[in-house]
């Protein structure tokens, strides 16, 4: 892929013309610290964007005869499509959801732990008498002491009452989001058009490129994150549900909610899943079992976790996002300490655009060339698909 145009690398005259594009980015940045919900908006409705492109494409490929679908309603259907499915998805799964919810704030937890403490007093003796742990450990305590942490950083109550006072700006929020993600889809040339009037028109091609492969991969990869966290909540509650398990729709949603998250959004669900485990054998009066429970679980979250790292993942992103195993969690760790979840789910996307852009302007460059060789030959074979179709 050519790097140089006019003879000169891409970055010679780039900044140039600065008193053009500086300006414009300042006011930019300046509307996103002062109205940081803009900023949200878009970045929500480029994403629904994103998965919503190649369901239009494929109404618009519809033809009978001299007839096609326009743009907008292309864009329209596939919007209904997609809000369709989360519609009925909720419907469907978010009473059964708050009704797990309310149950869990009625359970008479201090004598859940005692029954707790009564099942973990042999476990505690044999780590004693092995002197593994001090004669004065409990688990209990250890317990107690993390709760009595996370009650002092979180009031339910209030938070609650939070969430009902801003049900107007969530109402507001989704309707702008559908909005912006209306236009975005049906007018795809909107964001680029913006972009290239930054640039001089020698840069357009390029910045073209960047946009278009951006865009290809991070279609699929969103699509695929889409795709891939139904299947882990369908599966996750078939399992648990014929295990005999009273929350497991709850585990299902957070094991499919934070499947968003590579290697460690999988963690923190099973991690629910086995406190929610738990708290079902222990209700249920089945203290004795508790171990076998806490197996039980590890076990069927593992089961499921394993047949979509090796089966549903490899073939669902095989076309998506191309990096190995250390740079991803490399760079989920620099999101993470960055800004926290929300840099964890942005960190994989935002390192694509940047390995694209590094691949259209920094080819010579040998470190470049090393970690951009998979996401190129992705895009040749794209190329080269849409040349065979």
């Amino acid at each position: 892929m050519p790097n140089k145009y006019n003879g000169e690398p891409f970055w010679a005259n780039i900044f140039k013309k600065w008193y053009v594009w500086l300006p414009s980015l300042i006011v930019i940045v300046l509307i996103f610290i002062l109205l940081p919900r803009v900023l949200i908006y878009l970045l929500s409705s480029f994403v629904i964007s994103l998965i919503l492109s190649p369901i239009k494409n494929l109404f618009l490929k519809i033809k009978i005869k001299k007839f096609h679908l326009s743009p907008s309603i292309a864009t329209l259907l596939s919007m209904i499509i997609f809000f369709g499915v989360i519609i009925v998805f909720f419907a469907y799964v978010l009473p059964p959801i708050i009704t797990k919810l309310t149950s869990l704030l009625t359970i008479d937890y201090d004598n859940l732990l005692l029954q707790l403490q009564s099942s973990l007093k042999p476990l505690e003796d044999t780590l004693k008498y092995y002197k593994i742990a001090n004669d004065d450990f409990s688990f209990i305590q250890i317990i107690q002491k993390y709760i009595t942490q996370f009650q002092s950083s979180i009031n339910i109550e209030e938070t609650f009452t939070n969430i009902i006072n801003s049900f107007g700006d969530i109402v507001i929020g989704v309707i702008t989001v559908i909005f912006f993600s209306f236009f975005i889809v049906k007018d795809q040339n909107i964001f680029p058009s913006l972009v290239k009037s930054l640039f001089a028109e020698r840069y357009h091609t390029i910045i073209d490129n960047i946009i278009n492969d951006t865009r290809v991969l991070l279609s699929r990869y969103f699509l695929g994150i889409l795709i891939d966290q139904i299947i882990v909540f369908v599966l996750i509650f078939l399992v648990f549900t014929l295990i005999g398990y009273d929350y497991a729709i709850l585990i299902a949603f957070f094991a499919g909610l934070f499947n968003i998250i590579p290697y460690f959004g999988p963690l923190i669900a099973l991690i629910i899943a086995i406190l929610l485990g738990i708290v079902s054998t222990l209700t249920a009066g089945a203290g004795t079992q508790l171990i076998w429970t806490i197996l039980i679980t590890i076990v069927g979250f593992e089961s499921i976790k394993a047949l979509d790292n090796f089966i549903l993942q490899p073939n669902i992103y095989a076309r998506s996002v191309k990096s190995t195993p250390f740079e991803v969690f490399l760079i989920l760790i620099i999101g993470e300490e960055l800004f926290g979840i929300v840099g964890m789910i942005l960190s994989v996307p935002v390192y694509t655009l940047l390995r694209i852009i590094a691949l259209q302007t920094l080819q010579g460059v040998p470190l470049i060339q090393k970690i951009t060789s998979d996401i190129e030959k992705s895009i040749e074979k794209n190329n080269n698909d849409k040349v065979d179709s």
